[in-house]
Formats: structure tokens, C-alpha cells, sequence
């Protein structure tokens, strides 16, 4: 996708030669074998019509760029018009304070919870047994106070991460021996971020794995960007919003299927429900779509900036996992053809229409860029109402009578969430399929991209899993791959919730890209999970091998 402002481009269509780094991300990101990228999600198994989500949390949330997404993204892409969405944001809040509030849902009466908590908990102090134990104190309580409510469909979600712009300055106490201030925030944030997890598997709750996503999307992110790159410290930028959304959305359930579009050239074409076909004819075919794919191009806080959402998507499988409106083409009697569509053409082979392309990955701007814009203007407007509701009337001041809200203002709320439902108007729209060295091939206005030539398979790792070294002693390993690589890549993920993964090898070792050689002479002892990479034009094949490192 293309990020405005930018002299760097990550729009990033799959037949694109990419520098190295942004291949090793796109194709990591894209779901080649890669143990750091794995987060631990639980989704819930599903959600029942008319169903109402509270989405609560601390300043995170009440900012309401993640919960913007998910709202947007619940009713216009996933199409679940029968959904209604509240935001309970709280400035500076904790789990703690977040018990005394709990009253503040009930006029909402939510059918389903997620709660994002845990930045605040951390104290920005190092981590302590006493702090622990209090975090998973207060995350049972509130979990059997919703359950006691009867809200059986609840979701942990977080903790979020934080990134090195997050300094000493932010930190309070000393910074434990060998850390960064972030590291250190981070170890503690780990921490809370697998109790937040036996929480939720103990009570049968859902679990949106925020903070490995944040981590390994940053790892990637900054291989690909500079070491400049970052998402945020305490609050998130666009770009972390984006992963915090993902996980939620994953954990809500939602499968990602926005639709399909199925084109015989030589017969009829059909779409998916939410889709419908007006015409089609020689290759052109007009529809009216209901549902609608989330629009990259939309960024409230930062659309020209390089940390806007759409910065993060070479590195986030949003498109490959949330966002699919699958364009299949049948029948098509040449190599190739041009696809035209929201004012883009791009060049495809016939096996690439056949298989099926995500319209969404494959193109930087789509037709519903302004009907999505309208959609999102209208979900900040009535998030914004609620954020009034929490800081000006509810029990955010202290009073835990049961909150504030009065009728009128739930009854407003309910009328900006059908403006909401309302802005979601049927697009119509055309995709223009034109077979290359037909005349038609000069027809769209946009010039098509030259057709490429066919390239070699990706290379297949054939090194060894594992590999041994001793502290003081010196170690090699060879990458070996086939299919003639032009570069390789090695990183470490092995220190997951402390440093950001694929940041740094174990210490003392190091690796040459052009050769593939990792050597150097290890200075600590353990057991360490090492991700390698080939690379040639037509992708990257990643493996995890282990190194044992003894002691002298």
C-alpha cells in the first residue's frame, strides 16, 4: 500500500523486485514459516445476531483509533449491520479503577466485553512478584463481575507494547542491568500479557494477543524501515492502532471473507452475497457491492505521515487475513491480461486470475475510498459522543452509583450509531478485465505494468535444524539454500516480550548476507531460536534452526 508523503512506497504487489529487507518483511508478514510471527489468539466462536460490544479500556481506547477500526470494520466489512458498538475509554485507568467503573456498562447492557488494560498497571517501574499478583488478582475479579453480569462472551485483550522512543524519562526507578527503559517496560508487559492469557483460557474467555503482535510487527517493521521506525510509545500511532484492531477483530471472529467476484470470459459473472453483478460484457463487469473492504487510505491522525496504518502493512497480514475481495477470471484465451479498477491497472498472468488475487492487496486505491472516509467520519462522531458520556456523566469522577447515563443520552447514542449503519450505502463500481495484445489493450486511460518474464521457484532451505556452539570459542554456520539466492538474512526471535524479535543475533555472532555465513564467538550461554532467509526474485523462504551455546 502506498503511504502518502513518503518517498518510500509500501504498496507492494506480489510480482514487485522489492529491496531485500522488504521482501524478508513482506513475505514473513504474509505467512511463511516463522515461529515469532505466530500471536496466541483465542476468538470466540461466534457472534450471535444483535449483539453488543463493549469496547473498554484506558487512554488507548479512549482515543478511539482501534476501536474506530473495529466498529467500521464490524458493520461495513463484515456486514454485520445488527451489531451495536459503545466505547468505555479511561483516561490514566487500571484494572483496579476499572473495578469500581464496572457500573458504568450497565445502560449500555453489552451482550459481549473486550477490555484492553495493563500500560497503566505497569507502574512504568520494573516488574515485581507484588505487581504480578495484583494484575492477575484484578483480572479475575473483573472477568466473574462480568460474568456475573451475564456477559458470557468476553474478551482480554492487550496489554499493548512500547517501542525505543519510550526512554528512561518515562520510566520510574532504576533500570534493571543489560535493559533499555523499553525492554524493561516490555519484560513487564509480557509478563501481564500471559496472565492475561491463563485468565482467559481459566474462565473461557476470548484473547486478542496484542502485545506479541505489536513486538514481532515491530521487529519486522524496523528490518524493512530503518531503526527510526516506530509505532508509538505509551500511545500508539496509526500504524499500532492497526495491530491492536487486528487482533481484535481476530478474536471477535471475524474470518476476513469481504467477498468474491467469479468472471467467465466466455460466459457470465457472479459475485458473493453482499455483491451483486449489473452487467457484464467483453471483459467489463459492473457491480453494486453492500460490503465493503477496509480502505488503507483512510487515516484520521496520520495519512501523509510514515507512521500512518498504512505504513505497517508490508509487515501486518491485515489484507491477507481480514481484508479479502477475491477477483477469480475464467476462460481467459492470453498469457495475461490488464486489470482496471478504482483507477489503477495492473498487469496479471492467466494462472494468477485463475487461482484468484485479493483486489485489496493488489491495488493502492479502491472504488469505496469515499463511501469507507464517510463511514469512519460518522463512527469518530459518535465516538466522540461517547467519550462525553464516560468523562462528563458517567462514574469517571468517582461515583459508583451506577453511572450517570440517562435515557437521553443512550437514545442519542443510539441515533448516531444509525447514522453510522445509514453511511454504509451500496458502491457501484467496475472491474474492466482487457487480455493482453488484444486491441483492447490500449483501451484503459493508465498505462498497464510491462509483463514479467517468468522467474525461478523461491529457494528451499536445505542447511541443518540445529547448530552448536561454546562461549570463548569460535562458531560458523552456512546457509545453504537452492535456486541460486541473491541474499540471506538471519535474526534472532528469541527474546520475545524483552527485545523486539529479529533485532539481534545472540551476542558475539554475526552473519554475512551476500555469503549466507553466520559466525562470530558467542558470549553467552543458552539455548537460541535463530530465523534464517534466502532470498531471490521470486520470494523468501524462511526457516527457525536452534543454537545451543555451552559454557566455558
Amino acid at each position: 500500500m502506498k503511504v502518502k508523503g513518503c518517498s518510500m512506497k509500501v504498496f507492494l504487489p506480489r510480482r514487485s523486485i522489492l529491496p531485500a529487507l522488504m521482501l524478508l518483511a513482506l513475505s514473513l508478514a504474509c505467512g511463511s514459516p516463522r515461529s515469532a510471527a505466530q500471536t496466541a489468539t483465542i476468538p470466540l466462536k461466534n457472534l450471535p445476531p444483535n449483539s453488543r460490544l463493549a469496547v473498554w479500556g484506558d487512554s488507548i481506547t479512549e482515543v478511539t483509533l482501534y476501536p474506530r477500526y473495529v466498529e467500521a470494520y464490524l458493520l461495513a466489512c463484515a456486514g454485520r449491520k445488527d451489531i451495536s458498538v459503545c466505547t468505555f475509554g479511561h483516561s490514566g485507568e487500571t484494572l483496579s479503577g476499572m473495578i469500581s467503573r464496572q457500573t458504568d456498562l450497565q445502560a449500555f447492557h453489552p451482550t459481549v466485553v473486550s477490555f484492553l488494560y495493563g500500560m497503566n498497571d505497569s507502574q512504568y517501574s520494573p516488574d515485581t512478584p507484588e505487581k504480578d499478583a495484583d494484575f492477575d488478582k484484578n483480572l479475575h475479579t473483573v472477568l466473574a463481575l462480568l460474568a456475573a453480569k451475564g456477559i458470557q462472551q468476553r474478551i482480554v485483550a492487550g496489554p499493548t507494547a512500547v517501542d525505543d522512543t519510550f526512554q528512561v524519562s518515562d520510566f520510574h526507578g532504576d533500570i534493571p542491568r543489560g535493559m533499555t527503559a523499553a525492554q524493561s517496560q516490555n519484560a513487564t508487559l509480557a509478563h501481564f500479557r500471559d496472565q492475561a492469557r491463563a485468565a482467559a483460557v481459566e474462565t473461557g474467555s476470548g484473547f486478542a494477543d496484542v502485545h506479541n503482535r505489536m513486538m514481532d510487527t515491530y521487529g519486522l517493521a524496523k528490518l524493512g524501515l530503518g531503526p527510526q521506525y516506530d509505532f508509538g510509545k505509551v500511545h500508539p500511532a496509526a500504524n499500532g492502532h492497526l495491530m491492536i484492531a487486528y487482533e481484535l477483530l481476530k478474536a471477535l471472529g471475524c474470518d476476513g471473507d469481504i467477498g468474491s467476484i467469479d468472471v467467465d470470459m466466455t460466459g457470465a459473472a457472479r459475485a458473493s452475497v453482499g455483491h451483486r453483478v449489473i452487467s457484464f460484457s467483453k471483459g467489463a463487469v459492473v457491480l453494486e457491492s453492500s460490503r465493503y473492504p477496509f480502505c488503507y487510505n483512510y487515516d484520521p491522525t496520520n495519512r501523509e505521515g510514515p507512521h500512518s496504518m498504512a505504513s505497517i502493512l508490508p509487515y501486518l497480514p491485515f489484507s491477507q487475513d481480514l481484508n479479502r475481495l477475491i477477483l477469480t477470471v475464467r476462460h481467459l484465451d492470453a498469457p495475461h491480461a490488464n486489470v482496471t479498477w478504482g483507477g489503477q491497472t495492473r498487469s496479471f498472468t492467466r494462472a494468477e486470475l485463475a487461482q484468484g488475487i485479493n483486489l485489496t492487496a493488489e491495488f493502492s486505491q479502491t472504488p469505496f475510498d469515499d463511501a469507507f472516509t464517510r463511514v469512519m467520519q460518522a463512527v469518530a462522531d459518535q465516538q466522540e459522543f461517547e467519550n462525553y458520556m464516560i468523562k462528563g456523566t458517567s462514574n469517571y469522577n468517582g461515583n459508583d452509583n451506577g453511572g450517570n447515563f440517562d435515557s437521553n443520552m443512550i437514545a442519542i447514542d443510539a441515533e448516531k450509531q444509525a447514522e453510522v449503519k445509514a453511511a454504509i450505502v451500496p458502491v457501484r463500481y467496475s472491474i474492466v478485465i482487457t487480455p493482453a495484445g488484444t486491441p483492447e489493450a490500449a483501451a484503459p486511460a493508465i498505462p498497464a505494468p510491462p509483463i514479467t518474464l517468468p522467474r525461478p521457484d523461491r529457494p528451499v532451505i536445505t542447511s541443518p535444524d540445529a547448530a552448536a556452539g561454546a562461549v570463548g570459542s569460535p562458531f560458523t554456520y552456512q546457509i545453504i539454500a537452492t535456486n541460486s539466492p541473491t541474499n540471506y538474512f538471519s535474526t534472532s526471535p528469541s527474546a520475545r516480550g524483552v527485545v523486539p524479535p529479529a533485532s539481534s543475533l545472540p551476542a558475539g555472532i554475526g552473519y554475512d548476507m551476500t555469503t549466507g555465513l553466520l559466525s562470530g564467538t558467542p558470549r553467552t550461554a543458552g539455548i537460541f531460536p535463530i530465523q534464517i532467509a534466502a532470498m531471490n526474485e521470486s520470494g523468501v523462504t524462511t526457516k527457525v534452526i536452534t543454537l545451543t551455546v555451552g559454557g566455558k
